[in-house]
C-alpha cells in the first residue's frame, strides 16, 4: 500500500526527468532557481578549512548578520549541492523565497557556475 516511487512534475520534460534521476543535486538548483525567479535573498559564502578536505562554510545575510554555518563539507562538493544544503538546514526568513548564494567576489551562483568544486569557487 503505498510506492517507492515519488510524484515528479519534471516526468513532463525529458531532459528535467533525466537530470532529476542522474543528479539530483544540480536539479533542485535549477528547479528552485526557475521556480522562484526573483523571489530570492542573497546570502554571502565564505569558507574556512576545518579538516583536510573538509571546509566550515560561514552564511552572512545582506545586512552582515551571521544566518549559520555548515561544518565539514567536503572541498569537492559542488556549489549545487552546498545550495541544497543551505536550502534544508536555514530557512529563509520570508515565506516563498529561497536563498541565492554569493561568492565573496559577488558573483552569484547561477546555472553557469553551479556544477563548480568549492575549492574552485571560494578562497580557502
Amino acid at each position: 500500500a503505498g510506492s517507492d516511487n515519488l510524484m515528479c512534475f519534471c516526468s513532463l520534460n525529458h531532459a528535467a526527468e533525466q537530470l532529476y534521476k542522474n543528479d539530483r543535486g544540480s536539479w533542485s538548483f535549477i528547479a528552485q532557481t526557475r521556480l522562484f525567479g526573483s523571489s530570492v535573498l542573497p546570502l554571502s559564502i565564505s569558507a574556512n578549512r576545518d579538516g583536510p578536505e573538509t571546509v566550515r562554510i560561514e552564511l552572512t545575510n545582506l545586512a552582515g548578520n551571521t544566518v549559520g554555518s555548515l561544518e565539514h563539507i567536503s572541498v569537492h562538493s559542488r556549489l549545487a549541492d552546498l545550495h541544497v544544503m543551505v536550502a534544508e538546514t536555514f530557512e529563509a526568513p520570508v515565506g516563498s523565497y529561497t536563498w541565492r548564494l554569493v561568492l565573496p567576489d559577488g558573483i552569484v551562483v547561477d546555472e553557469a557556475n553551479h556544477q563548480t568544486a568549492i575549492s574552485e569557487a571560494l578562497p580557502i
